[in-house]
């Protein structure tokens, strides 16, 4: 099952990113191609690191590691390909009375880049270790957060530039910045999915289990990590016979300071992420 799942994987990743690429090309010219094509292969790079980091902080069997990382690498690669070839059709924007006129911004573009790099990087890396998995939806939660502060400003620009061009004829940077538009809402609905399939890691990773005929306790070596009904893995159950009677009688005060610690790091990284949003916030309003 592993192999049928890694080779659709692959020929997934492989069309996508062949058939983008050759869109992005399609659609541009000049530098800003070049700049779009940049910023689409820096971030395959990136993920593929990722996936080679993830497997060396992995909890649990290595294929399925590799599966899952190849899963939501594969997803990455297909939303953005199918939002970005949706969006390269028929104009939707148009102006009412006088020629639309305004400021077009894309700054909000290279920030959405910027932002799926460390949500995509995040969930990769961390999507093959399954004691980080509530780590890992929090702090890509938090990213989308931001970049659902960005995408309405973002929108706006997207939505003037297009109805300028589709009453006049736009020059070779106006165009190409509608693909970077373009880009950045594909970045963004990729990220969503990335999110999802995040959430729903757990029971995607029990089916495979199940399908390979493989045990849900096999292969976890944290009990944090393995299901609710494997009360002893093995080498959870290893170090737990070293322990002493008295380490047993402490154990309800060791996790209450477990318990408490989760809530102070979840406090901080709300702090964080709270912080970033007003300070981009604050810049947005500045700015204009």
């Amino acid at each position: 099952m592993y192999g049928v799942l890694w080779c659709f994987s692959l020929y997934v990743i492989a069309v996508c990113f062949s058939k983008t690429r050759t869109a992005i090309l399609h659609r541009a010219d000049g530098e800003i191609a070049k700049a779009a094509v940049v910023m689409y292969v820096a971030s395959i790079v990136l993920s593929t690191s990722c996936i080679l980091f993830g497997l060396s902080n992995r909890q649990g069997r290595r294929r399925l590691c590799i599966t899952m990382q190849l899963l939501i690498f594969s997803i990455f690669l297909a939303i953005f390909h199918s939002v970005f070839d949706t969006l390269g059709g028929e104009s939707l924007s148009f102006s009412i009375g006088a020629s639309a006129s305004g400021v077009v911004s894309v700054y909000e573009v290279f920030f959405m880049w910027a932002l799926f790099l460390v949500g995509a990087g995040i969930q990769i890396t961390l999507i093959s270790n399954e004691v980080r998995r509530a780590e890992m939806n929090m702090l890509h939660g938090g990213v989308l957060v931001i970049v659902g502060i960005l995408l309405p400003k973002m929108l706006d620009s997207y939505s003037l530039l297009r109805a300028h061009c589709y009453e006049v004829q736009c020059g070779e940077g106006e165009l190409g910045s509608i693909v970077l538009f373009e880009m950045a809402v594909s970045y963004a609905a990729a990220l969503a999915v990335m999110f999802v399939f995040g959430i729903v890691s757990p029971s995607i990773r029990t089916s495979m289990r199940k399908l390979s005929g493989e045990s849900e306790c096999e292969g976890v070596t944290y009990f944090d990590a393995a299901p609710h009904h494997c009360d002893r893995p093995v080498a959870f159950c290893a170090e737990k016979e070293s322990f002493d009677k008295s380490a047993l009688a402490g154990s309800s005060i060791g996790l209450s300071g477990v318990a408490l610690s989760k809530q102070l790091m979840s406090a901080a990284v709300s702090g964080l992420v709270a912080g970033a949003c007003f300070s981009v916030v604050n810049r947005l309003f500045n700015r204009r």
